[in-house]
């Protein structure tokens, strides 16, 4: 908060000096304070992004600075406009021949060229002083008519060079939502749209103002201080203090209409092939050392330092944990042979809020059929493919001997034996214990005697004590075969000495050894080979399917710790858990059915080890391609329709995935805001050359600046990656209002010039001499077009353009005092790219629109016409 109040104050002061006006100046921070409000509802409310990263609060600065630049130009467009009216009010009073009490006098100019009012053009806003008395002049400003046209004479001129800076400034800054990192996302959407508030609130209430505070604000005030402190101010008037401070202003403005209505348009002028070619070396140069040599580079490390090496926080992470033997290799340990896991069954999309971190959205779902026996047979054979790359992978011995397990749930033996187990089940479920007596004693008569002796307990228990082994005792619920059960078995019982049992817990043992010799009895007389060639295809994936449901829900109760629960064991799982090899086959299974409590499975994950062991980012890139080169031809080629949806990833990726966004995401938003800076200013100059040197200037401008950051060993961090985008943005502004002062120079002026050099030629009698001739004047009128057409672009804007790239350059100033390296870096930057971009439109694109600039009509496209021709079509048709 601290830096931004100094921010403030410095934009006021400078803002205090240059137009002279505190309201002015609170205007500025107004427009700040509002654009932020209304840009955090804009953010929170609609946009409903709950992140507010630190990274947002620079934005203070940002517009601070940014603000400047259309106030600058909108004031000083303002006055011109007014000293145009009254320019042309004076001429429309000469032409009808009526005298006016006050006469305009140019400073610079002799008084012979007064009396002409068709040469009564400035050659500067800060050079005419039309009337004598100040309270003239503010009576003809007053009226309707006369504010009516200021205001839609500055609109008009200075609204689309305002809008382009301010378009351009926030297309650049949205086109970081290109990268998939959120902090930058949500940096970019936040100052964007901050951005066009303020230019909204520029172009409406502040323009409003103006008018407000010319007509009504200042009468106002004046009226105020002359009845309140009448005295007061008589007195501060005539004081010496005040006194020098119109004379320090009035200076000011002479030096500030000296150095851009003559020393900077001679120095351009004169040294324009200089210029030209200094300044393209150094941008060829810049672009060297950005992409070619030493280059920007991604971050070596994923430790990011928040505060200053010097900060008691910072201390022992950057330049004392490196002493420590452990900690010699953590980035090695981190990053090599990364854990890549093939990822089969879930597509990779993130439907999720892209502005909410937090937000994972759903899983997309697709269907893996892994009962089939297709499925099975591709993975066996990826995962035996795995083995032989040795270039990419490790051993896949644990993932075979896993997959094995799982695969045995779907062999020939496997199934066959759960088909006849299934079939005897039934069987036994349909048979009566009387008829499983009839058939074992069919087949061996010593089956049952051996039966009631395996299943006789002996207890110390009096016969006489348990009326359920009297012979008439029988419940009227048990059935005729329990009945006979009993018979039988009381009667093989009578015959021993001192029998003693109890029938119920007899019965039941009797039952279950019953069962079991019928299932052995039947199970040995099934044929198998008849079986299985009874099986079809549609019964084996249905067998496997409930064998691996069978096997997940096991798996799900030991990994839960629900064992018990259905049977299942806690040694069971535990024998299950410790003969799994590793994790490297792993099917991922869905919540249980409410219904049956079934468990399906829904993804399936193979992981192995790569062989690659470095950390820097060029060797990860090629290993990760030659990983994706061997993937992706893989599935497409081998893999079953439903498994094409493949991809893969690894946790061991999640550093490279930063550096790759990182250097991915700013290329392209550095490329789209480029392209959007070109096509805007396009569409505003309506002139292709313009465009296509302020892009090569805008380029050169950010290419410089980024090199001197490469030379100081900066990386292309998070904080890196938006100020790079934000340049074009910031750099656009200087030759977006160089270049339409440029196409909108008077064409009065040109005119004159051009007749100038007509009548300087003399043609000479020789018909060849007056071909040469001719050719020389067109060539001069060329010359002088652009030199006129400069020197107006310069006297429009050049002190407005300046004092932005100032105050810009002042607000960074502010921020180099941070502590936190972020803020500090920010400031850094914008005080690189304010002088580099302001150098290179200034001493860059004004000389080479003076060697090559469009003349005349050349490059121009006149969008009425083509918007006529298309409205006229439809008529002539």
């Amino acid at each position: 908060m601290l830096l931004i109040i100094m921010a403030a104050a410095l934009i006021i002061g400078i803002t205090i000096c240059y137009l002279r006006s505190i309201t002015i100046a609170l205007m500025i921070i107004t427009g700040t304070a509002l654009s932020l409000g209304t840009g955090c509802f804009v953010y929170n409310i609609i946009y409903r992004i709950p992140i507010f990263p630190f990274l947002n609060l620079m934005s203070a600065f940002i517009l601070i600075g940014i603000g400047c630049d259309d106030i600058f130009v909108f004031f000083d467009r303002w006055d011109q406009e007014k000293l145009e009216w009254l320019r042309k009010y004076q001429n429309k009073l000469l032409a009808e021949n009526i005298l006016l009490n006050s006469t305009n006098t140019y400073d610079d100019i002799p008084s012979n060229q007064q009396e002409n009012p068709n040469k009564l053009k400035r050659s500067s806003s800060h050079d005419l002083s039309l009337f004598k008395h100040p309270e003239e002049i503010r009576k003809v400003l007053l009226s309707e008519e006369a504010l009516i046209e200021i205001m839609s004479n500055t609109l008009k001129h200075a609204g689309s060079s305002m809008f382009v800076t301010s378009f351009t400034t926030s297309a650049a800054f949205l086109t970081n939502i290109l990268t998939n990192i959120s902090f930058i996302q949500v940096f970019g959407i936040f100052v964007g749209t901050c951005v066009l508030i303020y230019f909204a609130i520029t172009f409406t209430a502040i323009a409003a103002f103006a008018v407000i505070y010319e007509k009504h604000i200042q009468n106002i005030i004046s009226h105020v201080l002359s009845m309140c402190c009448t005295n007061f101010v008589n007195k501060a008037v005539n004081s010496a203090p005040a006194k020098l401070y119109h004379r320090f202003s009035s200076a000011c403005r002479d030096f500030r209409n000296y150095i851009f209505g003559h020393f900077m348009p001679l120095i351009i002028i004169k040294l324009r092939y200089v210029s030209v070619l200094i300044f393209l070396l150094m941008g060829i140069l810049g672009l060297i050392g950005s992409f070619y040599y030493p280059k920007l580079k991604v971050p070596s490390t994923q430790k990011t330092a928040l505060f200053l090496k010097d900060n008691p926080m910072e201390i022992y992470e950057f330049s004392m944990k490196s002493q420590f033997n452990g900690y010699l290799k953590e980035d090695k340990r981190l990053f090599t042979y990364p854990a890549i896991s093939f990822v089969f069954g879930i597509r990779d999309i993130d439907d999720g809020y892209i502005f909410d971190m937090n937000d994972r959205g759903r899983l997309h779902l697709m269907p893996l059929y892994l009962n089939r026996q297709i499925t099975l047979e591709f993975f066996k054979n990826f995962i035996k493919h795995l083995g032989t790359r040795k270039d990419l992978f490790l051993s896949n011995y644990d993932l075979e001997e896993d997959f094995k397990l799982f695969y045995e749930l779907a062999t020939d033996d496997i199934l066959v034996a759960k088909v006849i187990n299934d079939r005897i089940k039934l069987n036994v479920s349909k048979t009566s214990h009387l008829n499983m007596i009839k058939y074992i004693r069919k087949i061996n008569k010593t089956f049952i005697d051996n039966l009631i002796s395996d299943t006789v307990r002996t207890l110390n228990y009096k016969i006489e004590n348990d009326q359920s082994d009297h012979d008439g005792y029988v419940e009227k619920k048990l059935d005729q075969i329990n009945l006979t059960l009993y018979k039988i078995s009381n009667k093989q019982l009578k015959n021993r000495l001192n029998p003693v049992i109890i029938y119920s817990n007899y019965r039941k043992s009797f039952n279950r050894t019953l069962e079991r010799i019928y299932k052995e009895q039947i199970q040995s007389n099934y044929d198998v080979n008849e079986t299985r060639i009874s099986l079809n295809n549609t019964l084996l994936d249905a067998l496997t399917d409930e064998y691996q449901c069978s096997a997940l829900k096991t798996a799900m109760q030991c990994i839960t710790g629900v064992a018990g629960a259905d049977n299942v064991p806690m040694d069971f799982c535990n024998r299950i858990l410790t003969k799994q090899r590793s994790f490297n086959w792993v099917v991922l299974p869905d919540k249980p059915s409410p219904i049956d409590g079934s468990v399906r499975p829904f993804a399936v994950l193979i992981t192995i080890r790569g062989v690659h062991n470095r950390t820097d980012y060029n060797s990860y890139n090629k290993y990760y391609m030659k990983v994706k080169n061997f993937f992706d031809p893989y599935i497409k080629q081998h893999a079953p329709e439903h498994l094409k949806h493949a991809w893969f990833s690894s946790s061991n990726f999640a550093f490279y995935g930063v550096q790759r966004e990182l250097l991915s995401g700013s290329s392209s938003s550095l490329l789209v805001s480029l392209g959007i800076a070109l096509v805007v200013l396009f569409l505003t100059s309506g002139n292709l050359f313009i465009a296509v040197y302020a892009l090569i200037t805008i380029t050169f401008a950010i290419a410089i600046t980024v090199g001197v950051f490469v030379v100081l060993e900066w990386e292309l961090g998070i904080i890196e990656g938006i100020v790079i985008v934000m340049a074009v943005g910031l750099s656009v502004d200087f030759v977006v209002h160089f270049g339409v002062g440029y196409i909108h120079t008077d064409s009065t002026d040109i005119d004159n010039e051009r007749k100038k050099v007509e009548d300087q030629s003399k043609p000479n009698g020789n018909e060849d001499d007056s071909e040469i001739n001719t050719w020389r004047v067109m060539y001069r009128k060329q010359q002088v077009e652009r030199a006129t057409r400069v020197r107006g672009s310069i006297l429009r804007v050049g002190s407005a353009v300046f004092m932005a790239a100032f105050t810009t350059f002042a607000a960074g100033f502010s921020m180099i005092f941070a502590s936190v390296i972020a803020i500090r870096q920010m400031g850094q930057f914008l005080m690189a790219i304010m002088l580099t971009s302001w150098g290179f439109a200034m001493f860059f694109f004004l000389p080479l629109c003076l060697i090559i600039g469009p003349v005349g009509t050349c490059g121009s496209i006149s969008f009425s016409r083509i918007i006529k021709c298309f409205k006229q079509t439809p008529r002539q048709q």
